[in-house]
């Protein structure tokens, strides 16, 4: 699972960002009590290999909540304020061609993301009842960067060729990345470690508060 010019994000879009990466994960509360047989997502997996080396992360994720039900409680939805833009970069990683996608691909990727979120997909009238008092529009908008961190000129995919994306792991990071402070990252490899029948993962994301890049 992260626009023209940029500069650093004020405190409260990196906070509305952090609680849109928070919407986007499923939630893993009960994650502890789950067992390795269990039919994980890789989200989960991960983000308990995170815990399991760095335990601060839960703490640090615990803050974040804590954060975000004083938002809840403080914050006016009847105030209008600007929409909040993300800019987004996908980093492309190939291992001899394989894994590549189109940038028509990558904006059509985009052009899905910004319908979900801010629910203008036509089926939204099937949305299950259990969700109907939750499901809403959110004020924000990906978009491609359009200045890399050294104020040039791109279109927001960046093109790597690396044997890690055959089998990638966080590791893939190293290979392309921007700072997440300033930019919402996507990997696109050939193959993700672990994904092989009947366990095939398409992707996966990290908390936010993970310590780790995003």
């Amino acid at each position: 699972y992260q626009h023209l010019k940029l500069t650093k994000l004020n405190t409260m879009k990196k906070t509305l960002l952090s609680f849109f990466v928070l919407f986007l994960i499923a939630s893993t509360t009960t994650l502890k009590s789950q067992s390795k047989s269990a039919n994980w997502c890789r989200t989960d997996e991960q983000t308990q290999l995170l815990e399991q080396m760095n335990p601060a992360i839960i703490q640090q994720r615990q803050e974040l909540e804590d954060y975000i039900a004083n938002f809840k409680e403080t914050h006016d939805p009847t105030a209008k304020k600007a929409t909040i833009i993300i800019p987004i970069v996908f980093h492309v990683i190939t291992d001899k061609g394989n894994g590549n996608v189109t940038k028509a691909e990558v904006i059509n990727a985009v052009n899905v993301l910004n319908r979900d979120f801010q629910r203008m997909n036509a089926d939204t009238s099937n949305t299950r009842s259990i969700f109907k008092p939750y499901a809403a529009s959110l004020d924000l908008e990906f978009r491609l960067a359009r200045k890399d961190p050294n104020g040039n000129c791109t279109e927001g995919i960046v093109r790597v060729e690396s044997p890690l994306s055959a089998n990638a792991t966080d590791a893939i990071k190293s290979v392309s990345y921007w700072d997440s402070k300033k930019y919402f990252n996507v990997w696109v490899v050939d193959l993700i470690n672990g994904s092989n029948p009947p366990s095939y993962i398409a992707g996966y994301a990290q908390f936010p508060g993970s310590g780790i890049n995003s």
